[in-house]
């Protein structure tokens, strides 16, 4: 077996591996989304001024306003409760 041919089957089998490892985690909903919640910090969001505990996507910060104006009073009866 030369050399070249050792290569050959090293990358192709580095290649299948990889491969296969792609289609786990699109075939597996568990793997999928544990890789999104790996990468996505909430703590990299912008906040609410008035409430630092809300994070918030750009794109919904009217709501983030509202859950940041009904938290108080929703942590209140939690812990009431």
């Amino acid at each position: 077996m030369t050399v070249q041919h050792f290569i050959k089957i090293a990358t192709v089998s580095t290649f299948a591996l990889v491969a296969a490892g792609c289609v786990a985690v699109v075939a597996v909903p568990m793997l999928r989304h544990y890789l999104v919640a790996l990468f996505n910090d909430p703590r990299d969001l912008p906040v609410v001024e008035s409430d630092t505990r809300v994070h918030f996507e750009p794109e919904a910060r009217a709501c983030a306003l509202d859950v940041a104006a009904l938290l108080p009073a929703a942590l209140a009866r939690v812990e009431a409760a």
